[in-house]
């Protein structure tokens, strides 16, 4: 979503009766503390899209990897 010349990826989105609502793309969809509202006069466009499984994909296989090592790294630390 476009605003003002700056964008705001976002999901949960809400639509009112004049304004929109959604919630930062790190933050849970439920998150209502971190809802961020527009006019629908200050929303210069929008674009709706599904994340790609290819990027999924390569998150998940980098974190798993670097989760799995931090706890392996904090085990020989911890002497056990």
């Amino acid at each position: 979503m476009w605003s003002g010349g700056s964008r705001a990826v976002v999901h949960g989105v809400r639509l009112s009766a004049d304004s929109l609502s959604g919630v930062p793309r790190w933050q849970l969809p439920q998150c209502d503390s971190c809802r961020i509202s527009w006019r629908f006069a200050s929303v210069d466009s929008m674009q709706v899209g599904q994340p790609s499984t290819a990027r999924t994909v390569a998150l998940v296989g980098g974190i798993y990897p670097l989760a799995l090592s931090l706890y392996a790294a904090a085990y020989v630390a911890s002497g056990s």
